[in-house]
């Protein structure tokens, strides 16, 4: 959901436009006065919800969540309002425009969050996940810009869009309007007859050759007594003791040698 407000002129706590949104938003999320702020760049110390929508209700819920879990439930409603003091909280909406001024109601107008398929990742539509950020900064670019950077990372199992905050965990995640969560998946590895696949994994060192492709890889280390795994980049092993995490890799270990 979004609420429409209107813009306020007073209460400003710059006096210079600070230019973009992404900037003033970072500087209203620092700044304890700065209550929110508008598309012109100015942070505002105190905001007054002022809109509302006459008429075309459709039914009337006893809370705003309620109402809000009425209105993504039903594909008539654009949305619904929300106000102290009247007897006109919760009423789901078939249309919004025009609005009109009211003080002291919400206008909430649905949303529709699309979320954009990323490979080698689980998206949901309208959930986050609390906290758990890998760095307090978000990365910066598009969507596939921040799944370039979480896969890069160790500690990275998925991240939240917008703005792309990587995240250590991903579960339990919770509703939230107009995000898109996506978590990690395992890396597929193609079965190997004779071999235990571990994904993403990797064993760094002892290496004792390279192979083209699994199949030869396979077989050359069939070939060799002191072989005991190779990796889908074709590396032959002839130890492997420290396994280390690596995404998109795959760990092809003899089941001979797992024994």
């Amino acid at each position: 959901m979004v609420l429409r407000v209107l813009a306020r002129t007073p209460d400003n706590l710059n006096v210079v436009p600070l230019g973009d949104t992404t900037t003033t938003a970072r500087s209203c999320s620092v700044n304890p006065a700065c209550a929110g702020f508008n598309s012109e760049g100015f942070m505002k110390s105190a905001l007054v919800p002022t809109v509302a929508r006459y008429g075309h209700d459709l039914a009337q819920a006893p809370s705003m969540l309620e109402a809000a879990a009425a209105c993504n439930g039903d594909g008539r409603c654009l949305g619904f309002n929300s106000c102290l003091g009247f007897n006109s909280l919760g009423w789901l909406k078939s249309r919004l425009d025009p609005i009109l001024p009211l003080g002291g109601v919400c206008l909430y107008r649905k949303t529709n969050t699309s979320c954009p398929p990323v490979w080698s990742f689980y998206g949901t539509v309208d959930a986050d996940h609390p906290g758990d950020v890998v760095s307090p900064d978000w990365v910066p670019g598009d969507i596939n810009a921040t799944a370039v950077a979480c896969i890069a990372h160790p500690l990275c199992m998925g991240f939240q869009k917008p703005p792309g905050y990587l995240k250590k965990e991903v579960y339990p995640a919770v509703p939230a309007l107009g995000k898109c969560l996506y978590a990690k998946t395992a890396t597929r590895c193609t079965t190997v007859y004779g071999y235990q696949a571990f994904p993403d994994t990797d064993a760094l060192l002892f290496d004792i050759g390279q192979g083209a492709g699994l199949a030869a890889s396979a077989a050359a280390c069939d070939a060799l007594g002191t072989c005991v795994a190779f990796t889908n980049t074709g590396f032959l092993k002839r130890d492997i003791p420290l396994p280390l995490p690596a995404y998109g890799r795959c760990l092809y270990v003899k089941v001979s040698h797992l024994r």
